[in-house]
């Protein structure tokens, strides 16, 4: 996936937080994006399967609210002239939720 066409201020939001949303936030980061990140699966949990390395950079990550995780799933999406609104159902929410961002990028 290239990721040089998302600006460094886009509000992006990933669905899935398996192994290539990880690197795909290590990605974003080190390149400077200065944006908020939001990734949502069913769990809404990073993969435990990460080396160490990877995992204390994003946890760190997630420490500075740089990287919010989310668990549910997507109900729709719909493309504005400001951005693409999601509607999601959110498991800690136990309802819909609604979420704006400027990019959203499928990864598992």
């Amino acid at each position: 996936m290239d990721l040089s066409a998302v600006p460094r201020d886009a509000r992006v939001l990933f669905l899935g937080t398996g192994v290539p949303a990880a690197e795909a936030t290590l990605a974003l980061v080190s390149r400077g994006h200065r944006g908020k990140i939001v990734a949502i699966s069913e769990s809404g949990t990073l993969p435990s399967d990460l080396r160490p390395e990877v995992a204390a950079s994003l946890h760190e990550i997630v420490a500075w609210h740089r990287l919010v995780l989310k668990a549910g799933r997507l109900l729709s999406q719909r493309s504005f002239r400001r951005g693409i609104r999601v509607e999601y159902f959110s498991h800690e929410l136990g309802t819909p939720a609604k979420l704006e961002c400027d990019f959203v990028l499928p990864l598992e």
